[in-house]
């Protein structure tokens, strides 16, 4: 994501797996929520991956108004997608792609 926002023009498509958003209170989201609107992102392709590591069971509708640490990243990762499509008229074409968490590394 970071390459995507501050060096758009280095790589197209771009693929963002599951991208730290909220980190330090979410100072990045913020961060490329400024930049989008002076980027030009014309011929720009991205694929958003999102781990989904909620609870099973647990609707979109719940997460996104959930405010625990267990949905934080899903829901900056969700913001920073919505705010590229409906704020940036410039050509950026994004695909999300919400990943199922299938299965845990365990480290001894």
């Amino acid at each position: 994501m970071n390459t995507l926002i501050n060096h758009t023009k280095l790589f197209n498509p771009y693929v963002c797996i599951d991208p730290s958003m909220s980190y330090d209170e979410m100072i990045f989201l913020k961060a490329t929520k400024k930049m989008v609107a002076k980027k030009d992102f014309t011929g720009i392709s991205s694929n958003l991956g999102i781990t989904n590591s909620v609870q099973e069971g647990m609707e979109l509708k719940t997460i996104l108004t959930d405010t625990t640490m267990d949905t934080e990243n899903m829901c900056a990762i969700f913001e920073t997608d919505k705010f590229i499509r409906t704020e940036n008229q410039k050509g950026c074409s994004m695909t999300v792609n919400i990943m199922p968490m299938t299965h845990t590394i365990s480290f001894l």
